[in-house]
């Protein structure tokens, strides 16, 4: 009873005994003392409980135990928590006799038998291989590291009239490689660093299943982008998205062909594809990062800052995510909010070059060109080999006034990059400069060499890339300063004639979840 009730007992009962007799009074008090005394083992509410906040305790209870009442499970499968192999790999001992569900791959069946090492052996048991779902196994590193302990023990029932393990071994062994399985396992034991897992269920994840005509294609792209053959690497990774894919490979797929049209200045290109990448996993904070990086060369800085900021929002810790905000913020007008992103981008990973480009960039647009100069000759300490700082950094330089130094950069950057045309376009620019400044002095050797020199530099942009357009037209210009206007006006006419021509992939949804093996 609550404080209230009790007083009206306590009263009621000192009426019963003040007409009962004045030898009840010292009893009288102690009951109303007693009823005044808060009860040691009733808790003290700190508010009044109406009726129907009183019912939420009978729905709670309702809706908390709704699915136990209504599961349709074997018994058995109760009790197995959802984990994944990593962090059973991770903590052996934790695990061990844990009752768990994982998802897989599906590799093979094998035959990882050793006396005295393996609790199982291969008169009673059948053991398969797998990787983690989701794994990126078109890398060699990754698909090497097959978990071949999974197995089932053929002795045991499954206690159901309808199946037993022969029928699950069966099942397991009739399956294609790459198949996605969700298990539900007990790790019986560890040994030689690996757990080993006794398979109890298994059901088939009804998704596309990987193949080996697919992981062909993206490991292909695969290591084509690590050679930094990105031209060779989108083709594959286009070729591999042209085969039906799961919606976790596709995410993947789609991101490294971002990454490869972005590196071959795409930008159109690679938006397209890390969009599709983010339409399929929106919390990828390396897609969101390079999409914010493509917007931004774009002059989507309104997009740009979108993307950063959700990075930003899973990821607080990313330097590089800071670092595109930043500069999205300052090209939108808010230098002084960009720029403190800035900083902090530099505070969470000291030493990012991106950071120091950025801060370049909102330099140059502010006219501060000294600042903008030495930022990124900070940039480029920090990333010597990156050409489009060394690109940048020239372009500074001609701003300046110092087209040695100009020059000198866009040297540098050909030797990292000879197979794309911007440094041979720029070098060409740079040496059609000094011919011109030569040419005003009087000094006609030199500007005839420096004009024979950017024309040597111009057709080898043409010659990486005849879709580069600018090329023509600064061929054209070298050719009239050389006095061969008639071959001038035939480098026009070509010229007009090419139209930059870029395969880009569409946005679209996910594939549809499809049974391993349908097209």
């Amino acid at each position: 009873m609550d404080k209230g009730i009790r007083r009206l007992a306590a009263f009621l009962l000192g009426l019963f005994f003040f007409f009962a007799g004045p030898g009840l009074s010292l009893l009288q008090a102690a009951e109303v003392v007693a009823a005044e005394a808060p009860d040691p083992f009733t808790p003290v509410p700190v508010h009044t409980e109406t009726m129907m906040g009183k019912w939420r305790h009978a729905f709670h209870h309702v809706r908390t135990t709704w699915e136990e009442s209504f599961r349709v499970v074997p018994d058995e499968m109760a009790g197995y928590e959802p984990t994944t192999l990593e962090k059973v790999k991770t903590d052996l001992l934790y695990n061990l006799e844990r009752k768990i569900q994982v998802d897989i791959v599906y590799g093979k069946a094998g035959s990882f038998f050793r006396p005295f090492s393996t609790p199982f052996h291969k008169d009673t048991y059948v053991n398969f291989t797998g990787w983690s779902y989701g794994a990126a196994i078109w890398e060699k590193a990754v698909r090497g590291d097959v978990l071949p302990s999974f197995y089932i023990d053929r002795q045991k029932s499954d206690g159901s009239p309808l199946t037993t393990r022969n029928d699950l071994v069966d099942k397991v062994q009739a399956l294609p490689m790459f198949t996605p399985l969700h298990l539900w396992a007990i790790v019986r034991a560890t040994g030689d660093n690996l757990p080993y897992i006794e398979v109890i269920k298994a059901e088939v994840i009804p998704e596309t299943a990987l193949t080996t005509e697919t992981l062909r294609h993206i490991e292909l792209g695969y290591i084509e982008l690590n050679k930094r053959r990105y031209d060779m690497a989108a083709l594959a990774f286009e070729g591999a998205l042209k085969l039906q894919l799961p919606v976790n490979a596709e995410e993947k797929v789609y991101g490294m062909l971002g990454k490869a049209y972005f590196e071959q200045r795409l930008f159109s290109g690679a938006r397209n594809a890390l969009v599709n990448a983010i339409l399929r996993d929106e919390h990828d904070v390396n897609n969101l990062v390079l999409l914010a990086r493509a917007d931004l060369r774009l002059d989507k800085a309104g997009e740009a800052r979108e993307a950063a900021e959700r990075a930003v929002g899973i990821e607080p810790a990313n330097g590089a995510a800071h670092a595109e905000l930043g500069l999205a913020l300052a090209l939108l007008g808010d230098p002084r909010a960009g720029c403190k992103e800035l900083d902090a981008a530099q505070k969470l990973t000291p030493n990012l070059a991106d950071a120091n480009r950025n801060r370049a960039v909102v330099f140059a647009h502010e006219g501060k060109l000294e600042l903008a100069r030495d930022e990124l000759k900070q940039a480029i300490i920090a990333r010597p080999t990156e050409v489009d700082y060394k690109i940048e950094l020239g372009d500074i330089y001609i701003t300046l006034g110092n087209l040695d130094l100009a020059k000198t950069e866009f040297t540098q950057g050909r030797e990292l990059a000879p197979q794309r045309p911007e440094p041979y376009y720029k070098v060409a620019v740079v040496a059609k400069k000094l011919g011109d400044a030569a040419k005003k002095d009087g000094k006609e050797d030199a500007a005839k060499k420096a004009y024979e020199e950017a024309l040597e530099n111009v057709k080898g942009a043409i010659s990486k890339d005849d879709q580069f357009t600018p090329a023509y037209g600064l061929e054209a210009e070298i050719l009239r300063a050389l006095g061969r206007s008639e071959e001038a006006k035939k480098v026009l006419d070509s010229g007009s004639q090419k139209a930059p021509i870029l395969d880009e992939p569409e946005v679209t949804e996910p594939t549809p979840a499809l049974a391993p093996g349908t097209r």
